[in-house]
């Protein structure tokens, strides 16, 4: 518009050949001024950008929500996966214990009512002392079942798997009984039956043997007017009671002969003086000799003991 009105200024001076009017010029359109002033402030947060807080979420479950980039508001409440509930394995249970040999009769008429037991580890063994006028022992602590025991690989010659062998020095020449040469240790269990040789739970073959006591011990339940006998061989010295009644004994500490012969003869006690009816407790004492070596501290490895014993009881 700016140029027309010139050109028409122009037509107005030359072309009508009147007096030269000057031509009126607009004034120039502002210009809007530019600040040179600090840039306006943010607004205000809401929150502090990557700040987390607690919120409930889906089902009321305890989630969270974080603050964003810009801090004007929370992103949605997020609930963790659920964790899955813990896999609980439930080991099988243990078999019941055997119940213990012979503890208690099976029923029966009376008079014909038999009851066998023989040395194994089912018989308790213990820690204690023996009187020396053999009249009554005193009982330590429980040590756990009895312990089966060999002198070594060869005897006895009925040495059963899983029994501490005392790695006794083997004879030089193992004699044969069959060709009636004397036993050469051991040999009083072979006449018992089922019966294998036992001594205290925590024998070792380094442990100290001489005079080393051990005591074992089992209950059985009989019916009226019982009876009963046992035959016993020893390594060195034996002696039975019921119900704490002694009843006999066998062996040596003493004399090495005795003790050489009780553990290859054995014994043979009447228990029924002893006996009655209802539950009834057998005591086995036994004791080791001196006899392999000098010292008091003379290895088992050296002075092996066991003892070896077997009955019935009838009612």
């Amino acid at each position: 518009m700016a140029g027309w009105r010139g050109l028409a200024c122009v037509c107005l001076l030359v072309g009508c050949g009147r007096a030269q009017v000057p031509c009126a010029v607009p004034a120039p359109a502002p210009v809007a001024s530019v600040s040179t002033g600090s840039p306006p402030p943010d607004p205000p947060r809401a929150c502090v950008p990557g700040q987390s807080i607690a919120c409930a979420g889906v089902a009321a479950c305890a989630g969270y929500q974080v603050c964003q980039v810009d801090g004007q508001s929370y992103g949605a409440c997020e609930c963790p996966a659920p964790k899955p509930p813990p896999i609980v394995v439930t080991p099988p249970a243990p078999p019941p214990p055997p119940p213990a040999r012979d503890a208690r009769p099976t029923p029966c008429t009376p008079g014909t009512c038999t009851v066998t037991f023989a040395s194994d580890a089912t018989w308790s063994s213990f820690a204690g002392t023996r009187s020396q006028d053999g009249a009554s022992y005193s009982k330590g602590a429980l040590l756990g079942p009895a312990r089966l025991v060999c002198t070594n690989e060869w005897v006895p010659l009925n040495c059963p798997a899983g029994a501490l062998v005392y790695q006794h020095a083997r004879p030089r020449r193992m004699l044969d009984d069959s060709e009636g040469s004397p036993p050469q240790g051991w040999a009083g269990g072979r006449a018992i039956p089922d019966a294998v040789w036992i001594w205290r739970a925590d024998v070792l073959p380094s442990a100290a043997a001489p005079f080393g006591v051990a005591i074992l011990e089992k209950s059985f339940v009989v019916g009226p007017r019982p009876t009963g006998t046992m035959q016993i061989a020893v390594d060195d010295f034996a002696q039975v009671f019921v119900n704490r009644a002694s009843v006999g004994s066998t062996g040596s500490v003493v004399y090495e002969g005795v003790a050489g012969k009780a553990q290859n003869v054995p014994a043979v006690f009447d228990l029924t003086a002893a006996l009655h009816a209802g539950s009834n407790t057998i005591t086995v004492v036994a004791q080791n000799g001196p006899f392999a070596c000098d010292s008091a501290q003379c290895p088992y490895s050296q002075d092996p003991a066991g003892v070896v014993f077997g009955g019935t009881l009838r009612w």
